[in-house]
């Protein structure tokens, strides 16, 4: 049972995720919510939907999915430390105070155009914080193999997968020939393969 309340609490937390993230419904939030404001209420509503599924998985009973050894809980945290790794190189490549929203909570400050990033880890892979983030679940689940690890694993790496096909259309839509040559020079999740 704490299976189903995880993978519903995930599924709600993925949908409104990428429902917000809708470039239509930041349009018809707009009358209500300026747009300088509008990244730091997504990125506040994201971290609030983080609670139930963290209330869920701390107070779920764990079922391993096979035994750990000391392989793969030495692979798990091998993996965990590159994945946070590069998670931390990925956001140092942006611009935080945009990343989060608070840069232009200030009325004085007009949004900047984005520029395509493709230098650092955009070179290697064209959604790093996305690839960061599958080695991390996949990490985690190696080093504790329960039920509810792999299902948050399958269920990210599955949001990921179709999320970044509507992250890339809109990136499409900003960039237009300049995103498309880059697609077809770096792989989209995992350099070399995907």
């Amino acid at each position: 049972m704490n299976e189903f309340y995880l993978i519903l609490a995930i599924a709600i937390y993925y949908l409104l995720h990428s429902v917000l993230a809708a470039s239509s419904v930041k349009n018809r939030l707009h009358p209500f919510l300026p747009p300088r404001y509008y990244r730091i209420f997504f990125n506040a509503v994201a971290v609030f939907l983080l609670v139930p599924i963290a209330l869920i998985y701390t107070k779920s009973t764990f079922t391993s999915v096979f035994q750990a050894t000391a392989i793969t809980n030495g692979l798990g945290f091998l993996f965990l430390v590159m994945g946070t790794f590069l998670l931390l190189a990925a956001l140092s490549q942006y611009d935080l105070g945009e990343f989060i929203g608070s840069k232009y909570l200030d009325q004085q400050k007009a949004r900047i155009p984005n520029q395509l990033q493709i230098s650092g880890l955009n070179k290697l892979v064209r959604h790093p914080l996305y690839f960061a983030t599958l080695i991390i679940v996949w990490a985690w689940f190696l080093k504790r193999t329960t039920s509810l690890d792999l299902i948050i694993a399958i269920a990210t790496s599955l949001y990921l997968i179709i999320g970044i096909h509507f992250e890339e259309k809109k990136l499409v839509d900003e960039f237009g020939e300049e995103y498309l040559a880059y697609q077809k020079k770096v792989k989209r999740l995992i350099p070399l393969i995907f």
